[in-house]
């Protein structure tokens, strides 16, 4: 009878243990589902109000303001990557903070950038890192992924193009994923996904995107770039009249130095020397000051047979800039 006593008291006991640890693993369920709530609430809220600072920052119309912003929304993302090295939307809204804040140290758009830099563009040593860490972030969240959308594969294409992180056909490869041009949000976008086609070699494709959305007749930047392209893809009959037609419709100085300059350089490299010295002649009456453009002429003059007035344009040069590498060279086999 005490033995049976003993056996329901200890199986009682039993049970109430049973109970107390099913109520403390229920509660610790409860604690923690209620503070990952928490946590997903707080993630979430951060995640949509870094896509909005971004979009505010993208249509901010002062380059100064806008990089201001893009600084601060970069800070953030990084904060954000440290607490949440799983989360690819983390890495992804990083990269495309990292990206235009690269494009606002430049202080050009895409655009001008091709316009007077050609390929490569001249991104700067500022800019640079930025669009290295675009393109770390997108890849480590399409990592985590296992894929990502059409906007990241414009961002990771425009970072690793402005970074020369991949070559002309890898860029190409990883534009594919950006989908229609007639989806994408900006004209630059479009010229960019286009100027992916010319460097792979795809001219035909990429003029054709051009053409129907790259707004080239609308604007004088869009002639200059439909201009440039022609020039990158060698097609310079083309380039030449296109640029020729630039200068019938502008009287902007700093425009006409550029359509002069390129169509210099464009008839230079045909060996067409009094064409490239006349253009050339004309852009130095519009910016006396420009000593790379007294080089060019000393080049035309030389290639003419001018020797001695080659060198005496090269030596007027070397009174104002002693130190000119470029200058000494042309001047040493003289």
């Amino acid at each position: 009878m005490i033995m049976y006593s003993h056996y329901k008291t200890r199986k009682r006991t039993s049970g109430l243990f049973r109970i107390l640890g099913v109520a403390v693993v229920a509660t610790v369920a409860v604690f923690l589902f209620i503070n990952f709530k928490q946590y997903i609430f707080f993630w979430k809220y951060t995640q949509h109000r870094i896509a909005s600072e971004i979009a505010l920052a993208v249509n901010t119309r002062s380059p100064e303001e806008r990089e201001k912003l893009l600084k601060n929304i970069a800070s953030n993302c990084e904060d954000l990557d440290g607490d949440n090295q799983l989360s690819a939307e983390a890495f992804f809204l990083a990269g495309e903070a990292h990206c235009l804040l690269g494009e606002a140290v430049m202080g050009r758009s895409f655009s001008a950038a091709v316009i007077y830099d050609g390929v490569p563009v001249a991104t700067g040593e500022a800019a640079r890192p930025h669009f290295l860490s675009a393109i770390r972030c997108i890849n480590k969240g399409r990592a985590l992924s296992g894929g990502m959308e059409s906007r990241h594969s414009l961002i990771l294409t425009k970072a690793a193009f402005y970074a020369g992180y991949y070559g002309g056909q890898q860029l190409y490869s990883v534009s594919r994923g950006i989908g229609p041009a007639s989806a994408l949000r900006t004209v630059d976008d479009v010229r960019f996904c286009v100027l992916m086609h010319v460097l792979a070699g795809k001219n035909e494709e990429g003029f054709g995107i051009l053409a129907e959305h790259g707004k080239t007749s609308d604007t004088l930047e869009g002639r200059l770039f439909q201009a440039t392209l022609y020039a990158i893809s060698k097609q310079y009959t083309s380039a030449i009249l296109n640029y020729q037609e630039v200068l019938r419709k502008t009287s902007d100085s700093t425009v006409l130095k550029l359509a002069h300059i390129n169509l210099g350089k464009l008839y230079y490299n045909q060996s067409l020397f009094n064409e490239s010295l006349g253009h050339f002649t004309s852009a130095l009456s519009i910016d006396e000051r420009d000593n790379q453009l007294k080089i060019w002429i000393g080049k035309n003059y030389s290639a003419l047979g001018n020797k001695a007035k080659a060198r005496a344009v090269w030596s007027e040069v070397l009174v104002i800039d002693a130190g000119n590498e470029e200058v000494k060279k042309l001047l040493n086999p003289m």
